[in-house]
């Protein structure tokens, strides 16, 4: 209620990337990707979608195996663009690495596991490219000697990791080669 000039933003941004994300990662989702638009963090929060599940970590990948997002509006349309373009690229990331359904997801996972910073880093690369944060952190870490292997890091770390990895690889080897990654893997 009250949330159409938010949903029509939300169609607006979403349309308008499809095509860089699907660009970037070389793939074109077969399913309709469905977007939850919520007004406020305290509407998501409250919300009932997945509630019949034990952990965060569940819903999640319940939402990634059914194509669902799940978003609120921060009341900055900035924020909320790279918020709504990291999703969209975590569910197609997701889709190309284990199957658009749940079945395949459950059968791929036991296959395939990839790092934190492997899918933190590509949707945050998608959503972001470079970044000052992203490379003021890498500088840090590296004059300070806490850089920890990529695999070692989770949250935000990880993401900031794995976008360095991903611009570094767009950098020298052409963003091309991102998509081939993704098939590859």
């Amino acid at each position: 209620e009250g949330g159409q000039q938010t949903a029509t933003l939300a169609i607006q941004l979403a349309e308008t990337d499809f095509d860089r994300i699907t660009e970037i990662l070389g793939y074109s989702p077969f399913n309709r990707t469905k977007i939850f638009v919520y007004t406020s963090t305290q509407d998501l929060n409250q919300s009932n979608v997945g509630l019949n599940l034990s952990s965060e970590r569940e819903i999640k990948e319940e939402n990634l195996a059914k194509s669902r997002i799940e978003i609120a509006y921060s009341g900055n349309s900035i924020t909320f663009r790279k918020d709504l373009v990291r999703e969209i690229s975590h569910v197609y990331v997701h889709d190309m690495l284990y199957g658009g359904s749940i079945k395949e997801s459950l059968q791929n996972s036991l296959l395939l596991s990839v790092p934190d910073w492997f899918m933190n880093g590509i949707t945050t690369y998608i959503s972001e490219g470079w970044s000052t944060e992203m490379d003021s952190y890498i500088r840090d870490a590296i004059a300070n000697k806490t850089l920890r292997k990529p695999s070692q890091t989770t949250g935000k770390e990880s993401a900031l990791v794995g976008q360095s990895i991903w611009n570094f690889i767009a950098e020298r080897y052409g963003k091309d080669n991102i998509s081939n990654i993704l098939n590859l893997t």
